[in-house]
């Protein structure tokens, strides 16, 4: 029985990465904006032109953030497409925002990339400015800075918390200058 538990664990754990890494592949002809439109749920929109990037785990990935059409929910779902050969993508699913959803209006202001941890890679950095409903004067800036963990993104809160209330991507490498970190 011993034995068994941590079977169970591993298939467990096996099934979540396969399912935050969907197999996707380009169709003949296909241009990355539309296979973008093409896997898009229904009822959704883009929450910014997609980007391709250095960062993570390859050097031409795919960042697509999208959010409910018509919705007070602007919270955007985030995927990373990491080439797997030719005209192959692994989607990768971002960590949720954490804000409370419906609670803010949500706008993507740019998607940038640095190595804010000085390994062999560059982080995501989505930079986004809010409002809160229902507020006439809480608006401000945030980022979300996701780091890749081998298996996935994960969230980088302490850095979030660090670049609270930057409002382009210029403030952020001055920023992330004086945190000793080399910018592009």
């Amino acid at each position: 029985m011993a034995l068994v538990r941590p079977a169970v664990c591993l298939i467990f754990a096996l099934a979540a990465q396969c399912a935050a890494r969907d197999a996707i592949t380009l169709r003949p002809g296909e241009s990355t904006t539309d296979l973008v439109s093409r896997l898009l749920p229904k009822g959704t929109e883009l929450a910014h032109p997609p980007v391709t990037g250095a960062f993570g785990p390859g050097p031409a990935n795919i960042v697509v953030l999208f959010h409910t059409a018509n919705d007070t929910n602007t919270n955007y779902t985030g995927w990373v497409l990491v080439p797997a050969g030719a005209g192959k993508f692994h989607k990768y699913v971002l960590p949720a925002m954490p804000e409370i959803a419906g609670q803010f209006e949500i706008t993507v202001e740019a998607i940038m990339f640095a190595n804010v941890d000085n390994d062999s890679r560059r982080e995501l950095l989505v930079l986004y400015s809010y409002h809160r409903n229902g507020s006439e004067q809480d608006d401000s800036h945030a980022v979300h800075a996701y780091k890749w963990d081998g298996r996935g993104f994960a969230v980088m809160e302490k850095l979030d918390e660090q670049l609270a209330g930057l409002k382009d991507a210029a403030a952020v490498r001055r920023k992330l200058k004086t945190l000793g970190v080399k910018t592009p």
